[in-house]
């Protein structure tokens, strides 16, 4: 029966002993498996030498109690392994005839387990505090259940001007005008395919007010089920100050257009006229009449800048390689003219317009060809993904920019040459920073390596 319980003592998984007098007396080799120690290094030292020391102090309150006759249960410290890390161990003890006989058992990953479990608590209500308390709108909607809300924060409710009660009962349908359930199925496909979507939509108040908002919906699957999250921005009073300036700046472009032509055309008129002219005259009128078709120019280069985005539609994945291969096919006649390389690496697919990437890329290719320097024009185009969104890079190797007009390349006509030396009015880079902005990004321009120009475009 002895050598059975001996038998027994060993092959217990659990960490059994025998204490007296601040000595381990007998282990078993789950102490050597689970600390490292050898059974005779365990029993030539105290075992308080083992405990960690800020649990020495609760060790010995516990042997304390053992002292009394009391049995300790459940009791939890840490014991230092051979390596120099350290275990969590919880003990049963109970003391008999002078000894004390323990088992403990290794809580080390039950622990750590806990202590993830906990700052995943702690983390998710932080989140749910911070998306709760955000001013932005947020909505989580269930597909499978007639895109009826299952949350809204707060902010969503100041926005919908209902409360979260009415809003839980509602469907997508029930306050944009714009999305019935087949626009919905069918725009799901899409955020299921994509993983998000951006759109500018209108939202219904309940007292009929349209909203003019821009959406970002993003596909989310917790456990089986599947959501759209939707985080809503409210443009509605940006869209009237950037619509009523729009149509300000066409209608003084527009309006600038027909006394410029009566002006060109008399000045035209007054040149054919028979009798002699003096040289000075005549130079004056060449004058007149040269001033008067450069601001006919310039308000229609005004014209088009101001109608820059308003035709657009809602955002859509576009294959950078594609639009690069539209500004290109463009520019062919002036490519095989000026022997210009464009070389590029194979880039991304984002979301944006279309139309106006295009014009984005073909005025920096463009520029780069019009401003050459004496070496072959050689066109760069790079990408890389940077901590603060997509970056991609336009390099040429032509005339470059001074540092001191980095800003101002990108305001409206602005020309860095002399006049007549190059065609144009100077909004090709205004324009890439519209378009930019209309994107939510922003262009920039830098030396490049050969001398010429690196032009720097940042998508989110």
């Amino acid at each position: 029966l002895a050598a059975h319980k001996e038998l027994l003592f060993d092959l217990s998984l659990d960490m059994l002993c025998v204490e007296s007098e601040g000595y381990f007396r007998t282990v078993n080799v789950s102490w050597t498996k689970t600390l490292g120690w050898s059974e005779e290094e365990m029993l030539s030292r105290p075992f308080l030498d083992f405990v960690h020391p800020d649990d020495r102090s609760k060790t010995r309150a516990a042997m304390d109690s053992l002292d009394k006759g009391l049995n300790v249960y459940r009791f939890e410290n840490r014991y230092q392994t051979k390596d120099g890390s350290y275990r969590f161990l919880q003990w049963n003890a109970t003391p008999h005839e002078g000894y004390v006989a323990a088992v403990a058992r290794d809580v080390t990953e039950q622990k750590r387990q806990q202590a993830i479990l906990e700052e995943s608590g702690q983390r998710i209500k932080f989140f749910e505090s911070l998306v709760e308390n955000t001013e932005d709108a947020i909505y989580l909607i269930s597909p499978s259940k007639d895109f009826r809300n299952v949350y809204v924060n707060q902010a969503a409710c100041r926005h919908f001007r209902r409360t979260k009660e009415e809003l839980l009962r509602m469907s997508v349908w029930d306050w944009d005008p714009n999305f019935g359930p087949e626009e919905l199925a069918e725009n799901w496909k899409k955020i299921q395919q994509d993983k998000m979507a951006l759109l500018e939509t209108n939202h219904q108040l309940p007292d009929g007010t349209l909203l003019t908002v821009e959406v970002s919906a993003n596909y989310i699957k917790l456990g089986d089920q599947e959501y759209i999250a939707g985080f809503i921005r409210d443009v509605t009073e940006k869209k009237k100050l950037h619509e009523s300036l729009e149509r300000f700046s066409a209608a003084v472009s527009h309006d600038l257009q027909e006394p410029l032509r009566t002006i060109v055309t008399y000045l035209r008129l007054v040149e054919q006229e028979q009798g002699p002219i003096s040289a000075d005259i005549q130079q004056y009128l060449r004058f007149a009449s040269d001033a008067a078709s450069r601001a006919r120019e310039l308000t229609s280069a005004l014209l088009m800048y101001s109608r820059i985005g308003v035709e657009r539609t809602n955002l859509e994945l576009i294959s950078l390689n594609d639009v690069i291969n539209g500004a290109v096919s463009n520019l062919q006649s002036k490519v095989d003219e000026s022997g210009a390389i464009i070389a590029r690496d194979s880039l991304p697919t984002i979301l944006g317009y279309p139309l106006l990437l295009l014009q984005l890329f073909q005025n920096l290719i463009d520029n780069a060809i019009k401003y050459r320097g004496k070496e072959p024009i050689r066109i760069k185009i790079t990408h890389r993904i940077a901590e603060d969104g997509l970056h991609i890079c336009v390099e040429d190797n032509g005339l470059g920019i001074a540092p001191q007009n980095k800003k101002r390349v990108f305001e409206v006509f602005q020309q860095l040459h002399p006049r007549g030396e190059f065609e144009g009015v100077g909004m090709g880079l205004a324009t890439c920073k519209r378009v930019m902005e209309l994107h939510q990004g922003s262009i920039w321009v830098e030396p490049g390596s050969k001398g010429g120009s690196l032009f720097c475009i940042r998508f989110p």
